[in-house]
């Protein structure tokens, strides 16, 4: 009976703590319109994003974890002479895209125009400045445990393998692949990929900066991770499902393969060409194991009636305690650690965990781990995407924000 109280205590605190910071939210939103109508509330990765009416029009805000407004949206008239600049950059580098919608994004230094087209059901923001000229916006980054500048003097990440403070190259991605969440490297022009919300798989060629194919394999889902086998690709999706596509014929409708594992979110997927198993990241804790525990399994897709084995376990107090001991700042808050992809490095043959939460790659040597790097929120929104080429060079991924204040992006990191 004292558990139980003691549960219902804790969750009814961290009720009061929600509805108090949300509450400072709104009471920011109502700065700016004193009779806003609030209409969405949503918790973002680094801010929150609030949706209202102010005078009968709808306004979108992000207001960041100071209590600061770092961007509005709001629908805009565009004078005729500007909208014809605009639709003439859309019909050359956006033939058969349909114009939806386009609204007025102001931030503290700038403003500019975001238009959302679609073709054959697929959505993508394009972005222009207040004068019709091509325009990219720039990543708006709230409050980390860590930074760049204390992360420069920290032994470990200057004896790292890989330049995590200064990728060796960083592509952006077109809008369309803002959302990416896994890719699979086929040589150096070219990776596959899957974004969160599409049954897609594209075909991009980073040097061109070009999507040179879509694959359809099915409808809508949540699509995390993907893989390259041979002629094979293998995506994973959050519950646990793996379609398998034939990246040199056309794929219309693959059916999943559903895997028996006690998790309904999973996010890392990747085959082990050693072994011939596939390994699957659990993201959160699993029901009946302890709540400081995320689990790595491994597969045998040719016969998924084989129970599976736990590759490695995870312990997110020893990524605490390595964050305290190896380097020199204080994490007050709580280590959050959810895998988002795995990868083997095929030299070290050590297994490498990304995990967007808190921005951590880990790195474990025969079940141990021998290395923790934060990944400063000024370089990467939110990695989600990990692979490794043939000789240890490694590629990350960096999903960005669904307004399009973050970019997608693919870093490249060549081995020391």
């Amino acid at each position: 009976m004292t558990r139980i109280f003691l549960l219902a205590l804790i969750g009814f605190i961290g009720t009061v703590h929600a509805q108090q910071d949300r509450s400072k939210y709104i009471k920011k939103v109502l700065t700016f319109c004193p009779d806003a109508d609030i209409t969405e509330y949503e918790s973002k990765t680094d801010y929150v994003e609030v949706e209202f009416l102010c005078d009968g029009e709808v306004f979108e805000m992000g207001i960041d974890q100071n209590f600061n407004i770092i961007f509005r949206e709001n629908e805009t008239e565009i004078q005729p002479v500007i909208m014809g600049i605009i639709q003439k950059k859309l019909n050359k580098k956006h033939t058969g895209w349909l114009l939806d919608e386009h609204v007025l994004v102001t931030t503290e230094d700038t403003s500019y125009y975001r238009f959302e087209i679609i073709k054959e059901g697929i959505e993508q923001n394009v972005y222009f400045s207040l004068e019709g000229k091509n325009f990219k916006p720039k990543g708006i980054v709230s409050l980390e445990p860590w930074n760049e500048e204390n992360l420069k003097s920290a032994v470990i990440m200057q004896q790292s393998s890989y330049p995590f403070l200064t990728p060796t190259t960083t592509y952006d991605l077109p809008d369309l692949l803002r959302e990416i969440s896994g890719l699979a490297v086929l040589n150096d022009s070219i990776i596959y990929a899957v974004q969160d919300e599409l049954g897609i798989v594209f075909k991009y060629n980073l040097k061109s900066n070009q999507i040179e194919e879509m694959k359809k394999f099915t409808d809508i889902g949540d699509f995390e991770d993907l893989y390259l086998n041979g002629d094979d690709l293998v995506v994973l999706r959050s519950d646990a499902a793996v379609f398998k596509i034939n990246k040199n014929k056309n794929a219309s409708q693959v059916l999943p393969i559903f895997l028996p594992i006690n998790s309904m979110n999973v996010e890392g997927v990747y085959f082990d060409k050693t072994t011939g198993r596939t390994l699957i990241a659990s993201k959160e804790a699993l029901l009946n194991r302890a709540a400081n525990e995320r689990h790595i399994y491994s597969f045998d897709l040719t016969n998924i009636n084989n129970k599976p084995k736990i590759e490695l376990t995870i312990n997110i107090n020893d990524i605490a305690l390595f964050l305290t001991e190896k380097y020199n700042f204080d994490h007050k808050q709580p280590v959050q650690f959810n895998p988002s992809a795995v990868a083997i490095h095929p030299v070290t043959k050590n297994h490498f965990i990304l995990s967007a939460s808190h921005r951590l790659l880990i790195e474990y040597q025969q079940g141990k781990l021998i290395a923790v790097y934060p990944l400063p929120a000024t370089i990467y929104y939110k990695p989600e995407g990990l692979c490794f080429t043939n000789n240890g060079d490694l590629y990350i991924s960096s999903e960005g924000s669904k307004d399009g204040l973050f970019a997608g992006q693919v870093f490249y990191f060549k081995s020391k």
